[in-house]
């Protein structure tokens, strides 16, 4: 770890590294590239499904959904707001590729999608136990160093 650090400060120095337009900056700079290939290319993504999973009426239209297909007015009327309302709510969840409607006749069936989900769930799995792992060394050293005279 130490060598990506002092190999990205190398980088910088010579004027190498990613550009911050890969990171979603558009000042012409150079930056380091240290990260995770699974976690960076996939950011847009995750954005939006994290940004749809902050909203706890979005939560529990994807429970409902996790059940059974349902429609729009079905679920409009489950809910103590408006259809549009709903309706924007699953334009989020569309947008993240947590759901999709499709066209049944008049009325739009919605179903969820569950891929979307299981990416942020490996991006969450790829913190988890690379933050276990820091811990466990952490508590390591600790204990090492208090049994040291």
């Amino acid at each position: 770890m130490h060598m990506q650090w002092q190999a990205a400060r190398i980088a910088m120095r010579e004027g190498g590294g990613a550009p911050d337009s890969a990171h979603g900056l558009d000042s012409g700079r150079h930056r380091p590239y240290i990260g995770n290939d699974m976690v960076t290319n996939s950011a847009p993504r995750l954005d939006a499904v994290f940004g749809a999973l902050a909203d706890s009426t979005r939560r529990e239209i994807l429970l409902r959904l996790s059940r059974a297909p349902s429609s729009v007015g079905a679920l409009a009327d489950a809910f103590p707001i408006s259809r549009p309302a709903i309706s924007k709510h699953l334009d989020t969840l569309e947008r993240a590729g947590l759901v999709e409607r499709m066209r049944r006749g008049r009325s739009n069936l919605c179903e969820i999608r569950p891929a979307a989900v299981l990416e942020a769930t490996a991006w969450l799995e790829f913190y988890r136990t690379h933050w276990e792992g820091a811990l466990d060394r952490f508590a390591l050293l600790v204990e090492t160093e208090e049994e040291t005279p």
